[in-house]
């Protein structure tokens, strides 16, 4: 009996172990099947923004590649508004466990954090953002898609090259 309680220890200490040496652990509430229906680059279509659809910034993308987001705003000159291109990188946590899904996007190389809510409803991306705030406690996510508490990005997943040269 003492042999067993023994060796059924020593198996838990061993499964524990083996976590600990895990390189990409899963993330808790399920983000990592999250994260993989996320992958690939998304095509902002419309902004609905305080209960209004506004026009979208033609090229404005979201590419996610695992716990990595970059986002890529296209060069603007349109009359006397002059921006350049821009490119900015994120580190995203998601907890699935919520309802809405939440998502917090972090700045590579710091700076404030933005706390949001998503779904993928019909093959789009609804990615709601709140207002930015220094780390998780700063940042305000929706509670929902009306846009009233921030900007509501309405995104279709672009084909794959290699699909679109076919």
């Amino acid at each position: 009996m003492r042999t067993a309680a023994v060796l059924l220890a020593l198996c838990g200490v061993a499964a524990l172990a083996g976590r600990a040496d895990d390189p990409d652990p899963e993330p808790p509430g399920g983000a990592k099947a999250e994260l993989r229906k996320l992958k690939g680059t998304w095509t902002v279509t419309k902004t609905v923004w305080q209960g209004r659809e506004v026009k979208a910034r033609p090229g404005l993308t979201y590419t996610f590649d695992g716990d990595k987001l970059t986002k890529a705003v296209p060069a603007l000159a349109a009359g006397k508004i002059k921006a350049k291109a821009l490119k900015q990188t994120y580190k995203v946590k998601i907890d699935a466990k919520k309802e809405p899904h939440a998502i917090e996007l972090i700045p590579d190389g710091g700076g404030a954090g933005q706390a949001g809510v998503y779904k993928i409803e019909k093959g789009q991306l609804h990615l709601a953002t709140g207002r930015p705030g220094r780390g998780a406690k700063g940042a305000v996510a929706p509670k929902d898609f009306s846009g009233d508490a921030g900007p509501v990005f309405v995104m279709t997943r672009e084909k794959a090259k290699e699909k679109a040269k076919e």
